[in-house]
C-alpha cells in the first residue's frame, strides 16, 4: 500500500507533508487508528528514501500520531487567522502549513517556559556563580513580528536578582543545557552562537532587565566591548525610564514591538520607557538568574 492510499491521498513522503505531520505533534494527541497504522507501514517502506532530517521528523511523528483529517483542519485554521495574528506571525515563504499551524496554536496558547510550565521555581543553595546560573526560555513561543506583551511576576515576596527579557530561540539546545547556561558569560557565547540561524537579524541577541535595580543587560554574544550596535556598551545599565523603576514591584510588564524594533518596560500599569531599540528577527521571552521563582503570562 502506498502512503497516498493509506492516508486518503496525503503524500507523507513529500518533505512538506512529512514536516507538517511532525510539526502537528505539539498541538494534538490523537489515538492511533487502522488508517494511521497503514500509513506507518507505508512510510516505513519509503524510510530509506527520506533525507536525514525527514527521518528524524518521521520518528517524532510515529510517537505522536495525528489523524489525516487534522491536516485539513490545520489548513483551514491557518487561513482563518485574524489580521492581528497574521501581523504577529507572518508566514515565511519556505514554511509548511504544519509548521505555521504549530506556531499559530502556540501564539494562541498561554505562555510556558521549557517543560511546558508557566512558572519556574529553581532555588540554588550555593553561592551565585556562572556554573549554577539558570536560564528559562519560552522556546515554543517564538515571536517574529507585530507586538507582544507579557507580564513577569515573582512567586515569592520579592524578585531575587533575576533578569527578564528577550533572547534568541535556542531550540537546538536540550533543556538541561539551557538551564545551566549563563547567557551573559563570555564562556557561553560560542555555544549560543552555534544556534544562530538566518532568522537572527540585527546585532541584539539578548536584552534583559535586572529586577533588583533595573539595570539593562544587553549582548551580541561576540565578546566585544563596547557592542557594535547603537554605540551602547554591554554594561552601562542605563535606559530611558530607569529612574522610574520600582524594585519593590512584584510584577514587570514588557512590550516587544517588532514593527518599531523596541522592547519597553511597564510597572503598576504604566509605561516606564524603552529598554532597547534595534531589535529584529526572532525572539523568545526568557528569565535568567541563580535563584528563579518567576511566572509568566500574556497581557
Amino acid at each position: 500500500m502506498s502512503v497516498q492510499q493509506a492516508t486518503g491521498g496525503h503524500n507523507f513522503t513529500a518533505p512538506i507533508d512529512c514536516l507538517s505531520a511532525c510539526q502537528l505533534r505539539a498541538t494534538s494527541k490523537a489515538l492511533r487508528s487502522s488508517v494511521e497504522k497503514s500509513a506507518e507501514l507505508a512510510c516505513l517502506e519509503s524510510f530509506s528514501e527520506f533525507s536525514e532530517p525527514q527521518q528524524s521528523l518521521f520518528k517524532l511523528w510515529r510517537t505522536n500520531w495525528m489523524k489525516p483529517f487534522h491536516f485539513l483542519q490545520a489548513g483551514r485554521t491557518c487561513k482563518r487567522a485574524t489580521v492581528e495574528e497574521k501581523a504577529m506571525l507572518p508566514q515565511y515563504s519556505d514554511e509548511s502549513t504544519g509548521e505555521y499551524y504549530h506556531h499559530l496554536v502556540m501564539l494562541r496558547a498561554p505562555l510556558t517556559f521549557d517543560g511546558g510550565k508557566a512558572a519556574v521555581h529553581h532555588m540554588e543553595s550555593e553561592e551565585p556563580t556562572d556554573s549554577n546560573n539558570s536560564l528559562a526560555i519560552c522556546n515554543n513561543h517564538v515571536m517574529r513580528g507585530g507586538k507582544h506583551y507579557s507580564s513577569f511576576k515573582c512567586l515569592g515576596n520579592y524578585f531575587n536578582e533575576e533578569s527578564v527579557g528577550v533572547i534568541r530561540p535556542l531550540s537546538g539546545l536540550s533543556d538541561c543545557n539551557i538551564h545551566s547556561i549563563n547567557p551573559f558569560s563570555p564562556s557561553a557565547f560560542e555555544t549560543l552562537l552555534e544556534e544562530k540561524t538566518d532568522k537572527w537579524e540585527g546585532g541584539v541577541q539578548i536584552c534583559h532587565l535586572n529586577t533588583d535595580g533595573g539595570a539593562r543587560y544587553i549582548s551580541d554574544w561576540r565578546n566585544e566591548e563596547p557592542n557594535p550596535f547603537d554605540d551602547e556598551p554591554f554594561d552601562d545599565g542605563e535606559w530611558e525610564g530607569r529612574d522610574k523603576y520600582d524594585p519593590d514591584c512584584k510584577e514587570i510588564g514588557m512590550l516587544l514591538d517588532l514593527v518599531r524594533g523596541t522592547l519597553s518596560v511597564y510597572q503598576h500599569g504604566q509605561r516606564l520607557g524603552t529598554l532597547v531599540k534595534g531589535l529584529a528577527g526572532e525572539y523568545c521571552w526568557s528569565v535568567s538568574g541563580q535563584h528563579l521563582a518567576v511566572s509568566i503570562r500574556r497581557g
